[in-house]
């Protein structure tokens, strides 16, 4: 089966599955008592309506740990813990949590996941299902076949200049993997002959590489911070609108669509408070996804204008299992950082 598909990055940890945004879950696990361990009880919770979306869970996260440079592509396997879970408890305020939890554990008293408590006062972060990448691996399959390690990148020398046969010396092999190089650029990263500026330099530097990244973001997406200089506080939707106005229509919907996910993706890995509200005037550019297929048969000249900015979109297919694929979209951008050292 192949369908289209968008990652989304997280942290090694706390994972959420649902939001429960109606409050169900849990009183629904409250009524049927503080400890569900009966085996006839805990299969009829799986066919009640309310928690249907434990079987249509379609998160498939980048989960990226810092400390060991490392990431994995991950998919909670939800009918491999339906069949494993024999014992539902509840657990009250503690350990940091200001609200009870249900905790889901399995034949071997190992944790699978939770449901939180979550009432009309609680935000999205204390209510809905949630699991865990560290205490519940052994509920996910990864996509990558394992932790992808990424320390040799972070630790890699500054090229003379960035071309495609370093980009590969990075395990950067796919031709999609290329168009880093674009983004680059438009950050003012490389120059125009892709070789390193005075910012990939002082990108290098951890003590100030997010800030950097920020100007760089400030500088690339120019006319979006013109019109909201707070613009990377924006949600994907209100920066999808403006983008739209600012290219007057001339974008596609999914192309808008891509072209916020990517400045969400950049400002995630970026320190905006160090820099300069006002972006440069000398640079009006805005950072595009690459071109639809009907949008090839643009005239040259008017791709010869634009030759600041830069074109990049991902429609990723994923089939299922066998894929291999690591030019993951979201990874690029989540993982900017180690992906340039």
């Amino acid at each position: 089966m192949e369908f289209p598909i968008s990652l989304k990055a997280y942290g090694d940890g706390p994972l959420q599955l649902s939001t429960d945004k109606n409050f169900l879950m849990f009183p629904k696990l409250k009524g049927m008592g503080m400890l569900i361990n009966k085996k006839e009880h805990i299969a009829k919770l799986w066919l009640d309506p309310i928690f249907a979306e434990f079987s249509n869970i379609n998160v498939f996260p980048l989960i990226y740990d810092e400390k060991k440079q490392r990431c994995n592509i991950l998919v909670f396997n939800y009918e491999l813990a339906k069949k494993r879970i024999s014992r539902i408890a509840f657990e009250e305020v503690g350990k940091g949590r200001k609200h009870p939890v249900f905790r889901f554990y399995d034949d071997e008293d190992d944790y699978v996941c939770e449901v939180r408590y979550g009432s009309g006062t609680a935000n999205a972060l204390q209510r809905g299902l949630w699991t865990n990448t560290k205490n519940g691996i052994k509920y996910f399959d990864s996509v990558t076949n394992g932790w992808i390690d990424y320390s040799h990148i972070r630790n890699a020398q500054a090229p003379e200049k960035f071309t495609i046969k370093f980009l590969e010396s990075l395990g950067f092999t796919s031709t999609n993997d290329r168009l880093i190089i674009g983004v680059l650029k438009a950050l003012n990263f490389l120059d125009e002959a892709s070789i390193p500026t005075q910012r990939y330099f002082e990108f290098l530097d951890d003590s100030q590489s997010k800030t950097v990244l920020a100007q760089g973001i400030r500088d690339a997406y120019a006319d979006l911070f013109r019109v909201n200089n707070k613009a990377n506080e924006m949600g994907e939707a209100e920066v999808k609108n403006k983008l739209k106005t600012l290219t007057q229509g001339t974008k596609s919907e999914n192309v808008l669509r891509l072209m916020a996910m990517t400045f969400a993706a950049l400002c995630k890995n970026a320190e905006f408070s160090k820099t300069a509200t006002t972006p440069k005037q000398e640079k009006p550019t805005t950072v595009e996804p690459a071109k639809t297929t009907a949008e090839e048969s643009e005239p040259k000249k008017e791709k010869h204008e634009r030759k600041h900015s830069f074109d990049l979109a991902y429609n990723i297919h994923i089939e299922l299992p066998a894929t291999r694929d690591q030019a993951i979209y979201d990874a690029i951008f989540r993982s900017l950082k180690e992906h340039l050292l």
